[in-house]
């Protein structure tokens, strides 16, 4: 899924939300920001 929207729209709160739903059934998540190295720090964070 790819969120998206001009600034200030809630897309940080639909993701929060989104990562709390998840939670809640039990879902392992991740917090990531897109920025250099984001690729990399996703494979360093994945459940082994």
């Amino acid at each position: 899924m790819r969120v998206t929207g001009a600034r200030g729209v809630g897309k940080t709160v639909i993701l929060a939300e989104f990562r709390r739903m998840a939670e809640r059934r039990g879902w392992q998540t991740i917090s990531e920001t897109a920025s250099n190295g984001m690729a990399q720090r996703l494979l360093d964070k994945r459940v082994k």
